[in-house]
């Protein structure tokens, strides 16, 4: 073989090698973005994973806006229970606008049409 011929031949070997060395990193490549791409997957949709994480947040606030709530419905029931040991006036208040009651002195009228109707019972004779 000459010297051309040979110098043809490893060119082409060369060229092929390069294909080769080619094809390996675009599969290289292929391989590790299916890999990134897997991976996020599981990050994103597995077990205790960012979607699990972002329920676990919304949760989070769920809880802390009741018990916000909670706190507050607590502080207003202290509140009442202190004026209902102390304060003789709001007793007085919720005896008489809660529960209908009236002072020692006071004369309660009631009125016909608030009343409510009466049914009327007939006598009827029966065969």
């Amino acid at each position: 073989m000459s010297q051309r011929a040979s110098n043809y031949v490893q060119l082409i070997k060369f060229a092929i090698l390069r294909r080769k060395i080619g094809l390996i990193q675009r599969i290289g490549v292929v391989a590790v973005v299916l890999g990134m791409v897997f991976i996020s997957f599981l990050i994103v949709y597995s077990e205790n994973g960012l979607k699990d994480l972002l329920a676990l947040y919304r949760q989070e606030e769920r809880i802390c806006e009741t018990n916000r709530q909670l706190g507050a419905e607590n502080r207003k029931l202290v509140r009442q229970v202190k004026r209902l040991k102390q304060d003789m006036d709001y007793i007085e208040h919720l005896a008489r606008h809660e529960l209908g009651m009236a002072g020692r002195e006071e004369l309660v009228f009631k009125s016909r049409k608030n009343r409510l109707p009466q049914k009327e019972h007939h006598e009827t004779s029966h065969p």
